[in-house]
């Protein structure tokens, strides 16, 4: 004789499965929202901050009184357009760290990155021994490709040293953006970081930070932040900090 289930614990099972369908699809829903939230930062960032004045280069841009962060690239048909070649975007070369100059300064640093070259495990600099470091509270030790994208933290050709502001809310806000992305698709971003010297200035003016998303276009801009911090006089040759009183951030 076929045994007929209970009618309470039936309902029972039939509620416990459509709780559960429904918190699957509640945590899927908050990790979509939550990507985009990443790329609509990153689009909210760039609608915020001005364009670069074109008539002078990267080096001698100054600080506008509202944002450290700039557009490289017009933006007037809402394009922020990265200058990577073809070659580059097809390539999807490693990591590419340039070589210390003459005065010990780091150059170019380039690398694609996905899902597999997110570390499992961000790591911090053990040898710390960037220019321009002069101990001064209001720098500190960067990185020009995050140990968030990629472990590269005891390169010496990855070290950088910045400004407080430059990290945040600016230079982190990009990053996370591509590493919200990196772990919700299989697709790669080509990540590029220029530190901007003037002269033989130990200390950089600012960084260029570059990126585009190779599979699609949901990643994609080109921005330089300056290496700046409000109410402070920084002399970029030695890297020391002084109190700028009431004027606002500028460079020395």
């Amino acid at each position: 004789m076929k045994k007929t289930m209970n009618p309470i614990v039936k309902t029972i099972i039939i509620i416990m499965s459509i709780l559960l369908l429904s918190g699957l699809a509640f945590v899927s829903y908050f990790y979509i929202q939550k990507g985009k939230a990443y790329l609509n930062s990153i689009d909210f960032a760039l609608n915020k901050i001005t364009n670069i004045n074109p008539n002078v280069s990267l080096a001698d841009q100054s600080y506008d009184g509202a944002s450290q962060a700039m557009r490289v690239a017009p933006r007037g048909n809402r394009e922020n357009k990265p200058n990577f070649t073809a070659a580059e975007l097809k390539n999807q070369a490693g990591l590419a760290l340039s070589p210390l100059d003459a005065l010990g300064r780091v150059g170019t640093a380039t690398v694609t990155l996905s899902k597999a070259t997110l570390p499992k495990k961000p790591q911090e600099a053990t040898n710390w021994q960037a220019t321009g470091d002069s101990g001064s509270q209001e720098l500190q030790h960067n990185y020009l490709i995050s140990p968030m994208l990629y472990n590269s933290a005891n390169d010496q050709r990855n070290q950088v040293t910045t400004t407080k502001s430059l990290q945040k809310p600016y230079k982190v806000k990009f990053e996370k953006g591509v590493k919200n992305y990196l772990e919700r698709t299989n697709h790669h971003v080509v990540y590029r970081v220029t530190p901007i010297f003037k002269d033989n200035e130990l200390l950089a003016r600012g960084l260029q930070i570059e990126a585009q998303s190779v599979e699609d276009q949901q990643i994609k801009f080109n921005v330089y932040i300056l290496n700046i911090q409000d109410d402070q006089q920084i002399d970029y040759q030695t890297g020391s900090v002084t109190k700028n009183g009431d004027q606002g951030a500028n460079a020395a």
